[in-house]
């Protein structure tokens, strides 16, 4: 993968960021619904991206799985478990949680909150450590995606989240694989088959009509969904469309402050997702703004570049601290 590439992706996760962070915000109490339709399906648009982009740079190497296991557990698993716990400390805290097991168990796994995508990647991860390169299982994922987003969104499937239930006595939609495996399979089909590149030469080329068109789409087939949620009949296809728009856009960034801003927000997704909700929580949330269009989108904005620019300074200041202590602070917030 070229640098021009590797930017342009940075830049698409940057976009993606505001949607997942978006998607925790007041909207829904904005007073017009199809503004908050609208902004749902935005938000839904996040996690598909998310995942895509997950099996895209999912290189597994025969011979590598301990090294694999070993990087994940250092660049993931340890960022998620202190950022997870140290924000189920502030909700007890504040006697928002209970203090009890069950309920920390459930609230870092994702039962019950937004942390359910990482219990799902490395579950993909290990799934697909031996079938990437495997076509028909990668097509065959895709399919049972489908279905099993159909079949959640006719309540076929379990749709609703119960935090009260121990995380393995249910089937949690967010935790259904079988819901987000094909948007991952997506992803390592277009790395196996070099798809990226051509769909980004495509792109790029008419990056203004390809965001234009997604626009649009979005505006016309929205009111013809079942519901605007993770798991309607149009959820899968809307979302890809948003991706594409938003990849348009990436692709035309012509500004280059701009550009290098959401350059440096991509490649610190991690730690904005992980300390995201204690933050956002704080800002613009009198009652009098939860209900304006313009809160609902300058909150995520804000939250994330308030935490991109405190990481940024952050990861500069450890540089005078002893190596390991460095390597340690860097590695539990998720820095590179």
């Amino acid at each position: 993968m070229n640098q021009e590439t590797s930017k342009t992706l940075y830049r698409l996760k940057a976009f993606a960021l505001v949607a997942i962070v978006m998607a925790h915000t007041y909207y829904t109490e904005i007073p017009n619904e199809w503004a908050v339709r609208y902004i749902h399906r935005f938000c839904t648009a996040g996690v598909f991206c998310f995942f895509f982009l997950s099996g895209f740079f999912f290189h597994p190497t025969k011979g590598q799985a301990a090294a694999f296991i070993r990087k994940k557990l250092s660049s993931l698993v340890c960022p998620w478990f202190f950022c997870s716990s140290l924000y189920f400390a502030l909700l007890v805290v504040t006697h928002t949680m209970s203090p009890n097991l069950k309920h920390y168990i459930n609230f870092v796994l994702g039962n019950g909150s937004f942390l359910y995508y990482l219990t799902v990647l490395c579950i993909f991860y290990l799934l697909f450590w031996h079938f990437s390169q495997n076509r028909a299982v990668l097509l065959l994922s895709i399919l049972l995606s489908v279905f099993s987003t159909v079949l959640t969104g006719r309540e076929v499937l379990p749709g609703l989240v119960d935090p009260d239930k121990w995380i393995f006595t249910y089937l949690n939609p967010y935790l259904n694989i079988f819901n987000w495996i094909g948007i991952f399979s997506l992803g390592v089909l277009f790395q196996e088959n070099m798809y990226m590149e051509k769909t980004l030469q495509t792109v790029g080329k008419r990056w203004w009509a390809f965001t234009i068109g997604a626009f649009l789409s979005v505006l016309v087939l929205t009111p013809f969904d079942n519901n605007d949620g993770y798991w309607s009949n149009f959820s899968l296809i809307l979302e890809a469309v948003i991706v594409l728009g938003l990849l348009g856009l990436a692709c035309g960034m012509g500004n280059k402050k701009v550009s290098m801003s959401l350059e440096t927000i991509g490649r610190l997704t991690l730690p904005v997702y992980l300390l995201h909700m204690p933050i956002q929580n704080r800002i613009l949330a009198s009652p009098s703004m939860r209900g304006s269009v313009v809160c609902a989108v300058l909150r995520p904005v804000i939250t994330i570049c308030l935490i991109a620019g405190i990481m940024t300074v952050f990861r500069k200041l450890l540089r005078y601290l002893p190596e390991k202590l460095e390597s340690v602070a860097c590695t539990v917030f998720g820095l590179k």
